[in-house]
């Protein structure tokens, strides 16, 4: 059992040393050119369910970074995307793909990794914070679920409550018939945002957001594809970097 245990622990450590690897290599390369900035195009979430499996992750990444916007102050830095900032986003949650994102110690432990692009950058930012998180991207409202190619009613094949068991339906009026499955739905953009926006508010960074103290901003959303198509709410990984360009009054 130790030796199982060992090996799985190596395997582990193995493939984070392995992504780890990747994200070096490759932001020396994305951050070799100027950076830029560019304004917050503003996407106002809606009442709309978000249906991910269609419309992918860029309408999230939109919704986050106008929520981002709004919590800014415009004075005295209005809040803008970095180039340099936007790939560093997207590499590290291409790269990444474990449990760094629900785990606090070992996020902060890559943020070194960070710094060392910044190093090599064109930005001149005097300071940074990047954060990581998860969010659900269908809402079981926090009620047993299950998984279910069979009934073909949802592209999720999610349903609520417990798989059914005994067979299928019959016609036969003496044998009780099974209940219709009830898919699970998409979070409305609505609902997406409120996420995006608890996370921030668990943050060290809401403060400074709200004077206006950074600058640029450089945000990703991957929807993790390891939790699709299982007994599992499907989820997305969000990686957020903000960039301030004085340290004047930033909480270190």
């Amino acid at each position: 059992m130790k030796i199982f245990l060992g090996t799985c622990f190596l395997l582990v450590c193995g493939s984070c040393w392995t992504q780890t690897m990747e994200f070096n290599k490759n932001a020396k390369e994305l951050i070799a050119a100027k950076d830029s900035i560019q304004p917050i195009e503003e996407r106002i979430a809606t009442e709309n369910r978000y249906a991910f499996l269609s419309e992918g992750s860029e309408g999230i990444n939109d919704l986050f970074l106008t929520e981002a916007k709004k919590q800014s102050k415009a004075r005295p830095d209005e809040l803008t995307k970095s180039r340099n900032l936007m790939l560093l986003a997207e590499l590290a949650t291409t790269a990444w793909k474990g449990t760094q994102y629900a785990d606090a110690k070992k996020w902060k432990a890559l943020s070194k990794h960070f710094q060392r692009a910044f190093d090599r950058s064109t930005s001149k930012f005097n300071y940074t914070k990047d954060l990581s998180f998860r969010i659900k991207l269908v809402d079981n409202d926090g009620k047993k679920f299950y998984y279910d190619k069979k009934p073909g009613l949802s592209e999720l094949n999610l349903y609520q409550g417990r798989k059914p068991t005994g067979g299928n339906k019959t016609d036969d009026a003496d044998e009780e018939e099974l209940p219709d499955p009830v898919p699970l739905e998409y979070f409305t953009e609505e609902e997406l945002v409120k996420q995006f926006y608890r996370e921030l508010k668990r943050s060290s960074v809401m403060d400074d957001l709200n004077r206006g103290r950074y600058a640029c901003i450089g945000l990703n959303v991957e929807i993790d594809q390891s939790t699709l198509n299982k007994n599992r709410i499907p989820t997305a990984r969000v990686v957020l970097i903000l960039g301030a360009r004085r340290l004047r009054d930033v909480k270190l």
